[in-house]
């Protein structure tokens, strides 16, 4: 907690409760975190041939909005059987369904919005995978949770891009995680923690040079709209 809210709540409440979460929570010794580094445009490839090669009795894909995993339900129907999808856009009593009929094994592959994060038990999950990579290292807790319950074994997969290598780099020590790499294995020593470095470049978008007025048409010069726009 920041020490100005600090202040704050000795000064104006009585007898304050403090919980804390511990941040540094060890992950369960029966999960393996497994990962796979991708390009955006290949990670539905990606999915599909890992899909297709794992023994999987049960899983859980969660992408990070209603709208990505929609588009993913329509490219998996076609080539899987016994897929369903679940979010919380659905009515409850239409949420409650799938769950059940997930919980009876009628539904072996569930693609999932983070409403099935958290507070459900389903005991033939073997496996839980991460299309999106998750916000947060409590979205990542909550959602390789779903698998190896009870001390049963399960296997988390996490699909990870350029884009998300900082944050991996401080969910692996955080969470102690000791990664399995599918594929490339990324040089996360290279990373910055400030900067978002890897492999001593830096991640920013690319600036239009200036234009020297002599270059711009003379028409345009004293135009401040169509001036702009002139580039080399």
């Amino acid at each position: 907690m920041p020490e100005k809210i600090g202040r704050l709540v000795r000064a104006y409440l009585k007898e304050p409760v403090r919980v804390e979460l511990n941040k540094e929570q060890v992950a369960p010794q029966s999960l393996a975190h497994h990962f796979q580094y991708t390009g955006r445009r290949d990670r539905l490839n990606a999915l599909i041939q890992y899909l297709k090669r794992e023994k999987i009795s049960q899983a859980i894909i969660f992408c990070n909005s209603r709208h990505r995993g929609e588009k993913l339900i329509r490219e998996l129907k076609g080539k899987f059987k016994s897929i369903g999808y679940i979010h919380g856009g659905l009515e409850q009593s239409r949420r409650t369904s799938i769950f059940e009929r997930f919980r009876r094994n009628e539904i072996t592959l569930m693609v999932a919005t983070d409403i099935a994060g958290r507070g459900l038990d389903f005991s033939h999950v073997s496996h839980v995978i991460n299309y999106d990579y998750p916000y947060g290292l409590e979205s990542y807790t909550n959602r390789t949770g779903r698998a190896a319950r009870m001390g049963r074994s399960g296997i988390a997969m996490t699909f990870v891009t350029d884009q998300e290598l900082r944050v991996l780099k401080s969910l692996l020590k955080m969470n102690r995680i000791d990664p399995v790499w599918h594929g490339n294995i990324p040089n996360l020593q290279a990373v910055s923690k400030r900067n978002g470095r890897r492999d001593g470049k830096k991640y920013s978008k690319k600036r239009s040079r200036p234009v020297p007025q002599s270059r711009i048409p003379s028409n345009n010069r004293n135009d401040p709209i169509r001036g702009e726009r002139w580039e080399s």
